[in-house]
């Protein structure tokens, strides 16, 4: 019995929380670009281009040009055989503003502004179990949110009559906050402290920095071209604050290395200064054709490394056809996979590679265009570590289901 109740204990939130710092595609981003699964680095010619390669956006038509994004999002992760054979199944849903931009051309360059939000979770979990073992009821709540914000300005401009170059500097902001409670009841209906395991634990961090990106795009005919660009988030400052408090069964070391003996009750606060992951570089390399007035072909390549991550890749396919000037259709097939390495005893972060498809449909005017789509994620992966008494991999499935609204406006 108090074996289980030491595994519950040291169930750590920091370790098992959802909130989805480990892949780079949770959320396509732009108008054009979620179509095509993100395969945009060589094509880039709207405002979205400002995010995936600025050089592109000298290709934009000559007039203000803007555009912007909504999307919806319900994401499910389900951790197998967790507790006494159960399942823990967290979900994520949110509906964001995920992409504004505007452009203006000034002589022979352009210059821009825009905002993206690549990662926004809102995550919970509320379970009850109890064909637990030695205990009577465990119950667990959780909620989490983890939202990423860029905004700033971009220019671009000719290096030959085929070469172009651009830069967008973002400023960088991450908010995340986390409320965890999990309650182990030893009898039905305790009625002392002996009876019962409880912790409560907050944590709320935030992080603030600058994302350049440069980008190159080369053209070497009209129905060719390629693009690359690199990025890297540097962060100027983060804090994070964690509260918990617990009542403990058992002895033991909880929230944050307090060290508790049994049965007491103890309220702890810790705010720690300068600590984060140190955010991966990342290179883009891309290449369209357009073989006819009506088709388009993108691919990208995009490679992840430094920082505090494993370095990782990820790879996208679009195709756009156009049924008349009015309608047209795009397609994308594209992977999301994650940035850490084989998960053990001493590396308890899960590692999960997904796969992802998209379709948008969109209508034209003179003036503007209007796109709705559809993507969807899967994969599978595992994880270890979810307490230290028992450290044996975890298998973890993911799915998760993107609606999106997209406007572009040219005068």
């Amino acid at each position: 019995m108090k074996k289980i109740i030491i595994i519950l204990s040291l169930i750590c939130i920091s370790r098992t929380g959802l909130a989805d710092q480990f892949h780079y595609n949770d959320i396509l981003i732009g108008d054009r670009a979620s179509g095509l699964g993100g395969a945009y680095t060589a094509v880039s010619d709207d405002p979205s281009g400002m995010f995936y390669n600025p050089a592109g956006i000298v290709y934009a038509p000559e007039t203000n040009t803007s555009s912007s994004a909504l999307a919806y999002q319900a994401k499910d992760k389900t951790y197998k055989n967790v507790i006494g054979g159960n399942d823990w199944i967290r979900r994520s849903t949110s509906f964001v503003p995920n992409f504004f931009g505007v452009l203006q051309p000034v002589g022979s360059s352009v210059y821009g502004i825009s905002f993206a939000m690549p990662e926004a979770v809102d995550e919970h979990q509320a379970q009850t179990f109890s064909n637990i073992t030695g205990i009577d009821e465990y119950s667990i709540d959780l909620d989490e949110q983890d939202t990423i914000y860029k905004v700033g300005p971009s220019f671009a401009s000719w290096l030959t009559d085929s070469l172009s170059y651009g830069v967008t500097l973002y400023f960088h902001s991450r908010e995340r906050i986390t409320s965890f409670n999990q309650v182990a009841n030893l009898v039905a209906n305790p009625t002392d402290s002996t009876e019962y395991d409880w912790t409560n634990l907050q944590i709320a961090s935030s992080e603030f920095g600058i994302e350049p990106v440069f980008g190159l795009m080369w053209s070497p005919t009209e129905r060719t071209s390629f693009g690359a660009s690199v990025r890297k988030v540097f962060v100027l400052s983060a804090q994070t604050r964690e509260e918990c408090t617990k009542q403990a069964l058992t002895a033991g070391s909880f929230c944050g290395g307090v060290s508790f003996n049994a049965g007491d009750y103890k309220h702890v606060i810790r705010t720690t200064s300068g600590s984060y992951i140190e955010p991966s570089w990342e290179t883009r390399l891309g290449w369209a054709t357009f073989p006819n007035s009506r088709d388009m072909y993108s691919a990208d390549f995009n490679i992840h490394y430094g920082g505090g991550w494993v370095t990782t890749w990820n790879a996208a396919l679009g195709y756009e056809h156009f049924f008349s000037a009015r309608w047209n259709a795009r397609l994308g097939l594209y992977t999301n996979n994650a940035n850490t390495g084989t998960p053990t005893a001493s590396n308890a972060l899960e590692h999960i590679d997904e796969i992802g498809t998209s379709l948008s449909i969109g209508r034209f005017t003179r003036t503007s265009s209007v796109s709705v789509g559809i993507s969807y994620l899967q994969g599978s992966g595992t994880k270890s570590g979810l307490n230290d008494i028992d450290p044996s991999p975890v298998l973890v499935d993911s799915s998760s289901m993107t609606f999106f609204l997209s406007a572009y406006y040219t005068n």
